[in-house]
């Protein structure tokens, strides 16, 4: 009894022909001068060329995506600091809550103007809320003294 093979083992036979026949050509196929092997090494080197150039620009990208994200770090740090400062002028201390709501208002605001993409502005936030201690309290410590009129933070 014949089974129905249907269009995609058709397809896939097709599709394996054509493979076999460019296996075949290559293998079979010469040059001018009858030589096959000597233009199938040019062909391997020179595929080798253009994967090591394309290794090269990807690490080039991936540099300056770095140095991009590392100036936008430091632009958002600025701008959390000017937070940080109105903070200060009401509370004693700055909570990790309050720190966290302002570094969310800094990325938020930085990608609602197209200056960072979301994977970036996580990365941002991450690298903000993990200096939570060097930003938020290290400026309390230099100035110990208690301004009047300020509120104490729960």
């Amino acid at each position: 009894m014949a089974r129905d093979a249907g269009p995609f083992a058709v397809l896939s036979v097709f599709l394996l022909g054509i493979v076999a026949g460019g296996v075949t050509a290559l293998l079979l196929g010469t040059d001018d001068k009858g030589n096959t092997k000597g233009a199938l090494k040019a062909r391997i080197k020179e595929t080798k060329d253009h994967i090591g150039e394309g290794s090269l620009w990807l690490r080039n990208q991936a540099g300056e995506i770095a140095e991009y994200v590392e100036d936008q770090y430091a632009k958002a740090e600025k701008m959390l600091e000017k937070k940080l400062e109105a903070l200060r002028a009401r509370y004693d201390t700055i909570d990790r809550a309050k720190y966290s709501k302002a570094v969310s208002e800094v990325v938020d605001k930085m990608k609602t103007t197209g200056e960072v993409t979301v994977s970036q502005a996580k990365t941002i936030s991450q690298f903000l809320l993990d200096d939570y201690h060097t930003l938020a309290e290290e400026p309390a410590k230099k100035a110990p003294v208690k301004a009047a009129g300020k509120k104490t933070a729960k």
